[in-house]
């Protein structure tokens, strides 16, 4: 099997640490598929890691501004001393060591494709919309169309212009018929790793449940969501529902249940799983309104009717839990995402 990955995938695993990428690498190494780059996707990651460290040498060079000026204090923080381009081809590089990407597994742009290119966008066929955007999924498109039809191909993308649920557009999939290309499309690594899974008879719902105390993780799971990086969406979730701006939102109860998981060995002793819970998350706040039900002295005497008055929100939230087994023992379980 030959896997194509798109660009939000690398953009996903800025770190270059996933563990779904490194299961989905295993993977690969143990089935003998190997990861397929069309040229143009490397060129977007290339480019968007370029304007990141822009930006944080750019942050950094302010802060050390800011307490030159206002404090007289000249920050000893190690200077970098390469340019943005220079650490993001260091970066590329590591980024195609670490996926085997080579002359061989890496598909180039050629002049070849624009006529086809131009038809289609003048067409508006897919994977261009309908108001004739999309050449850069047009050239993922004709780059998978390249290759070897020997063997399937997946492509692993959450652009909807491929395909909806896992299903390739119809005209895509008639044209890769036509060209002799079996394409499978996944929106995600999970939905890759979910079909591609090894089924172990001892790993059961009730064993998943079983491994990571229920009062735990949901204990856990507060602790994030009540950090700064979620502030924000707390606070969006009840001004969604009260259409008010919010202040103080603070999640103040979890309640979760096993949804999903899909089960990886690792090696013969090792296993990994991948658990998703659902469930109902309690959000409390403050939001400043006007209210006709404020206590008063009299008629004459009303006070100021604009106050801060709780708010209430039940939204969902999805958590992923990462579980490591060796053997049959519980080795480690830590979160990953968690969706509000």
């Amino acid at each position: 099997m030959k896997i194509v990955l798109d660009a939000n995938v690398y953009r996903g695993d800025l770190w270059q640490k996933d563990e779904k990428i490194n299961l989905l690498l295993d993977y690969a190494r143990r089935t003998e598929s190997s990861v397929i780059a069309p040229e143009v996707v490397l060129n977007e990651v290339d480019a968007t890691i370029e304007r990141h460290w822009a930006t944080e040498l750019n942050a950094l060079q302010r802060i050390r501004n800011f307490f030159a000026q206002a404090a007289g204090v000249e920050l000893e923080i190690g200077n970098v001393k390469k340019t943005p381009r220079e650490l993001t081809d260091a970066y590329m590089g590591r980024l195609k060591k670490r996926f085997r990407l080579d002359g061989s597994s890496i598909v180039k742009v050629d002049g070849t494709q624009l006529p086809d290119l131009v038809i289609r966008a003048a067409t508006r066929r897919k994977p261009f919309d309908e108001n004739g955007e999309g050449f850069r999924d047009a050239l993922i498109w004709l780059s998978i169309m390249q290759l070897d039809a020997k063997e399937p191909v997946a492509l692993i993308s959450r652009d909807r212009d491929f395909g909806v649920g896992g299903t390739l557009h119809r005209e895509l999939a008639e044209e890769a018929v036509t060209k002799g290309v079996k394409v499978l499309l996944y929106a995600s690594i999970d939905d890759f790793l979910k079909e591609h899974q090894e089924r172990i008879a001892f790993i059961t719902t009730e064993l998943v449940e079983s491994l990571v105390e229920k009062s735990e993780l949901e204990n856990a799971a507060l602790e994030q969501v009540n950090t700064t990086t979620y502030r924000r969406r707390r606070e969006s979730l009840l001004a969604q529902r009260y259409r008010e701006e919010v202040e103080d939102a603070e999640a103040t109860s979890v309640d979760l249940w096993l949804d999903d998981y899909y089960v990886y060995r690792t090696s013969d002793d090792d296993i990994t799983v991948m658990a998703f819970y659902r469930g109902d998350l309690d959000l409390e706040g403050h939001a400043y309104r006007f209210s006709e039900d404020r206590p008063y002295l009299s008629e004459r005497h009303r006070p100021f009717d604009w106050g801060y008055d709780s708010v209430h929100a039940t939204p969902e939230i999805n958590v992923e839990v990462e579980i490591k087994l060796h053997g049959r023992e519980l080795e480690s379980w830590e979160i990953g995402e968690i969706d509000l």
